[in-house]
């Protein structure tokens, strides 16, 4: 996640961070934002994969659902910040 909003903050040329919360401290986040208790709950254990490695596999997911190739991060990041999907 700090790498990955590292690369936002140099092609959006903004000071971004990532701050890692305990699971329990995200899912009550989520909530006060207005997330039910369950879906809160729930997408709290699917990123309780990332840092255990669970997710490091490539799989044909893009290409099953988008019909092409995936694209590099790195890519993405620097078209949405020339497309100013950052801009506030």
């Amino acid at each position: 996640m700090g790498d990955a909003v590292d690369l936002i903050s140099t092609a959006t040329d903004r000071a971004v961070r990532y701050v890692p919360l305990p699971v329990v401290e995200f899912v009550a986040e989520l909530v006060t934002q207005g997330w039910s208790s369950g879906d809160a709950e729930g997408f709290g254990d699917v990123l309780t994969t990332l840092p255990r490695g669970m997710d490091d596999h490539v799989s044909d997911g893009v290409r099953r659902a988008l019909g092409r190739p995936p694209r590099d991060f790195t890519e993405f990041v620097r078209d949405a910040a020339r497309a100013g999907s950052w801009d506030g």
